[in-house]
């Protein structure tokens, strides 16, 4: 079926190629130009094809993954609300900052991330993070210390299970003031559960040291 899909937008795109092309042979315009746009075109278009092609797979693997569902039909005593999903985001009680290269400032913004069911269960996830930190005080406005998105695979091989429990470990770098003293931020985190596009957010607050 993708085969088939992706031949006929293949064969209109290249359609569209020999009009455009066509259209400007044998016009006013120097065969260089029209060379030029040539290939503009059809890099715009290839790029265009490729992005049909991803939507494409991408609507086909929600329809294998729906069929599959039907397919499997329902369990006797389990009800689809009972399946295991993502609903909690909770900072672990080791998260804090670090003074990774002990220069007297915290520079990095550690969090132990539990992923967790509607039971307050562990449960493994698939899906892309998002970080902030802020800076906040009493009299003056909130300034953004760092900040860094998760991509899926680094989210994945952030998964750690030992003696500190079963968590995601996310390091967020951070710029600690220049005021010497502890600094109150706001640590925000957010994670889009892939296999439900649900967002499921989290906050803590924090305190940043600068020694020297």
């Amino acid at each position: 079926m993708v085969t088939r899909l992706t031949y006929r937008i293949s064969v209109g795109l290249l359609v569209l190629a020999g009009g455009c092309s066509s259209a400007r042979v044998g016009g006013d315009e120097p065969p260089d130009a029209v060379l030029h746009d040539l290939r503009r075109d059809r890099a715009a278009l290839a790029q265009r094809l490729d992005q049909l092609e991803q939507d494409i797979a991408r609507r086909l693997e929600q329809i294998d993954q729906l069929e599959r569902e039907q397919a499997a039909g329902p369990v006797d005593g389990v009800n689809r609300g009972d399946l295991p999903r993502f609903v909690e985001l909770k900072v672990g009680r080791f998260s804090g900052p670090l003074d990774t290269n002990d220069d007297g400032r915290d520079d990095v913004v550690r969090l132990y991330l539990e992923t967790l069911d509607q039971h307050g269960r562990f449960l493994p996830v698939a899906g892309r993070g998002t970080a902030q930190v802020v800076i906040l005080s009493v009299d003056q406005p909130p300034v953004v210390a760092g900040g860094m998105t998760v991509e899926p695979k680094a989210f994945d091989a952030s998964y750690r299970s030992g003696f500190m429990g079963t968590h995601y470990r996310i390091d967020i770098p951070v710029e600690a003031p220049g005021e010497r003293g502890q600094h109150t931020v706001a640590v925000k985190m957010a994670v889009l559960d892939a296999a439900t596009g649900a967002v499921v957010e989290c906050d803590a607050s924090m305190r940043l040291k600068v020694v020297e």
